[in-house]
């Protein structure tokens, strides 16, 4: 730790060497640690900086390196193909500095420093920085297209002001940890308003965003069934922060009970590019793809197979392993005259179902072709169009969430409570898998089991299904237990 500390002082005296006079810690840019072990170079310590973070257009920047190890060299490049080298006397402490662009485009950048060793390897290290604003920084980040939102400082930083005109005046010091201000745009840094009405920037590691405020918020108007609403704080959410899965999901979930199918599965499509195992939008999937089924089954039956096709490759993107949903498009394709596209949906078939006679035989292998009527119906007996279900059913995935989301006795989230019952089960050496949710209808509600699978002899030979199951009541949404796992888990968990 001692070489550590000399090192950082290292750092910072070569830095005030090269002139930087009233040298703050928070103003640079430092990374420091160890090489990992799948690194090329290895080294016991090296940290990389340069200050100052904030840097004006035609302002200098100072770039330092310190390591443990002698180094052949160090060279510092920039994302615009700009790069210099770094000088040493003994090959362990380097330093230089550049000049900024006075034409750098405003924001954020990057600086990666390549350290060389003397065997010829190399590691890379890369250090943020942030060029001041001009007077068409304002407009340059297109701030007037998002919307403010509410931000809370939790560690004390300094902003970068800007005038009227977005010129930068100097360096504010004065925010503190409690202190709201209102976000305007976001990248690496925040463009914020203050309290007294004047604007500037602040790194977003300073303050604390209002995603999870914006989804807890959205998701008390989805108890109370005002989706509508719902929809718009989870959207809030999402403009912060893209990548936010639950947001995504619970979004989903809103726009379906608005009936907005294709939106919702236009969500969960990013729900699961973001997190392909999300065990709550595969519940949800597999309702949406049943919905879907049903309408592209409707389509297919009275003829209008283009209409179908689009239907089952829905359901095929939320269900991918569904058999009905590839044989009936395979027959659409067919109807349509198109049996290449036929033949390349059987072909798919047999890839999740080698005997498939159907597919077998529609290919040329043998086997029994099983006939699917693919005649438009009469017109005395065509189908009633698939309606939406009524607001007053519950969903699958809904009768799940209220158990998942239920309490034991002891005031335990369920979910959480079963993550214990089965670490515990595997901490004493039993084998458990987790088989997942199912549900079915019941009188005056609906039976949701969690199912798993243990064995004591950790050969799967004596495997034994368990299951803990509650009743939802269709009424008043309350959650009980209904078998002696699920009441054990209510009364000790």
């Amino acid at each position: 730790m001692k070489g550590k500390r000399l090192l950082l002082g290292l750092v910072l005296v070569m830095f005030l060497v090269s002139g930087a006079q009233a040298l703050a810690r928070e103003e640079v840019s430092l990374k420091a640690g160890p090489t990992e072990p799948n690194e090329e170079l290895t080294l016991v310590w090296v940290e990389t900086a340069l200050y100052p973070k904030n840097v004006g257009r035609g302002e200098d920047l100072l770039f330092s390196a310190a390591v443990t190890s002698r180094v052949e060299s160090v060279k510092v490049f920039f994302e615009n193909g700009q790069e210099f080298s770094l000088v040493s006397k003994d090959k362990m402490e380097w330093s230089g500095n550049c000049k900024i662009n006075p034409d750098s485009t405003l924001g954020v950048g990057a600086a990666r420093f390549e350290i060389k060793g003397e065997n010829g390897k190399t590691i890379s290290r890369k250090l943020d920085f942030f060029v001041n604003l001009g007077k068409e920084a304002l407009a340059d980040t297109d701030a007037g297209a998002i919307e403010n939102w509410p931000l809370k400082v939790v560690k004390g930083g300094s902003v970068v002001l800007v005038d009227e005109t977005g010129k930068v005046n100097h360096r504010y010091n004065e925010v503190v940890a409690g202190e709201e201000i209102k976000g305007v745009s976001k990248k690496t840094w925040y463009e914020v308003e203050l309290k007294d009405g004047r604007k500037g920037w602040i790194d977003a590691s300073y303050v604390k965003e209002p995603t999870e405020d914006y989804h807890i918020c959205a998701y008390e108007y989805y108890k109370a069934k005002d989706y509508a609403t719902a929809v718009q704080y989870y959207q809030k959410a999402l403009k912060i922060d893209p990548s936010y899965v639950k947001a995504h999901f619970w979004l989903a979930k809103s726009l379906w009970k608005l009936d907005k199918e294709n939106e919702a599965f236009t969500e969960l499509e990013k729900v699961f590019a973001l997190d392909p195992t999300n065990e709550e939008g595969s519940i949800l999937a597999d309702t949406l793809a049943s919905r879907y089924f049903t309408t592209a089954h409707y389509d297919f039956r009275i003829g209008k197979y283009e209409d179908a096709i689009q239907g089952f490759a829905k359901v095929l993107k939320l269900k991918p392993t569904s058999i009905s949903a590839y044989m009936e498009m395979a027959e659409s394709y067919k109807a349509l005259g198109q049996e290449d596209k036929a033949k390349e949906v059987w072909r798919r078939i047999l890839a999740l179902d080698p005997e498939n006679a159907t597919a077998l035989a529609a290919l040329g292998f043998g086997g029994t072709v099983t006939v699917v009527s693919v005649a438009p119906v009469p017109a005395a007996e065509k189908m009633e169009k698939p309606k939406p279900v009524a607001d007053n059913n519950l969903e699958d995935e809904d009768c799940v969430s209220l158990v998942k989301e239920g309490k034991t006795n002891k005031g335990t989230n369920i979910t959480n409570a079963l993550d214990s019952v089965m670490s515990l089960t595997r901490s004493l050496g039993t084998s458990v898998q987790e088989k997942g949710w199912s549900v079915r209808s019941d009188k005056g509600g609906y039976k949701v089991a969690f199912l798993c699978e243990n064995d004591r002899s950790g050969t799967g030979a004596k495997a034994n299904l368990e299951v803990f199951e509650w009743f939802v009541d269709a009424a008043n949404q309350k959650v009980k237990p209904v078998n002696s796992n699920a009441e054990l888990l209510m009364a000790r968990w």
